[in-house]
């Protein structure tokens, strides 16, 4: 896993979660497709792994995963931070 990757995830996550809100959680197939199409390269493990960084839960609902910010700083807080930490500043 290359840890540059699990940033961008971080980033791209953190981004998709401040600009949908969803009480009970987002599908995960919406998700990874918006991830994947900023990111083509990132692999599942990073992606795994980032989710698991900002304590996104998944979960199984008619057939379908869904996932959570589970985080208690604000997902808009973290995508400002993680853009200084990969920008510098």
């Amino acid at each position: 896993m290359d840890e540059m990757n699990i940033l961008c995830a971080e980033i791209l996550l953190s981004k998709y979660f401040s600009e949908h809100t969803v009480k009970d959680g987002i599908p995960a197939k919406s998700i990874l497709a918006e991830v994947k199409g900023h990111f083509p390269g990132l692999r599942r493990s990073e992606i795994k792994e980032a989710r698991k960084r900002l304590n996104i839960k998944s979960k199984q609902t008619e057939g379908e995963y869904l996932w959570e910010w589970k985080n208690s700083i604000p997902p808009e807080d973290i995508w400002a931070s993680k853009c200084k930490e990969l920008f510098g500043g």
